[in-house]
């Protein structure tokens, strides 16, 4: 979604559409899209990257900035516990040079730029999306996220939804924590 936007904005894309996010896919992507002499032709570089490798990608391709979506309940099956995989999007994060956008209506990314400090958001722009109260309240089921666990309250003091997080599907550029 957000390649189309950018390519509907005149850009050259870069991503991997596939779906291969792992670092065979990632390099697969950029086999067959670079020239003989080794160039990519794009604007930008949207990518898709597994949290498990996102660290180790992240410090290798140097991203300006670092979208984080969600912590989704199904990467318990291979992580066994949000808070790892926290850990792994945490230092993501961390390699961003420019800027960190975060869902605001995830449990574990609400604070995340609190979490990584004034050092990181005092050279990095840091900015939030999220769900609309009335798409939240047609959903049948609501949103879902991992459970943020022995932890009442975000790093602003702001209470952490119990179950309720966002997904891709919202409002973008809100700039604040809080739902409205």
């Amino acid at each position: 979604m957000l390649a189309g936007i950018l390519r509907e904005h005149g850009l050259k894309v870069f991503t991997n559409p596939s779906g291969g996010n792992l670092p065979q896919g990632i390099a697969s992507s950029v086999l067959s899209s670079v020239s003989v002499t080794g160039v990519l032709d794009a604007d930008i570089a949207i990518l898709e990257v597994d949290e498990g490798y996102g660290p180790k990608i992240t410090k290798m391709l140097t991203p300006s900035t670092v979208l984080l979506l969600n912590i989704q309940i199904d990467q318990l099956n291979r992580y066994h516990e949000p808070d790892r995989v926290v850990r792994m999007l945490e230092e993501v994060a961390s390699t961003a040079t420019q800027s960190l956008v975060l869902n605001r209506d995830d449990n574990y990314l609400v604070d995340l730029d609190t979490r990584l400090g004034s050092g990181f958001t005092g050279s990095r722009a840091v900015s939030f999306f999220g769900a609309s109260p009335e798409l939240i309240g047609a959903s049948a089921h609501g949103l879902a996220s991992a459970e943020r666990f022995g932890d009442a309250t975000s790093g602003s003091g702001t209470p952490v939804a119990g179950g309720a997080a966002g997904s891709a599907e919202g409002t973008a550029g809100s700039g604040h924590r809080g739902r409205s």
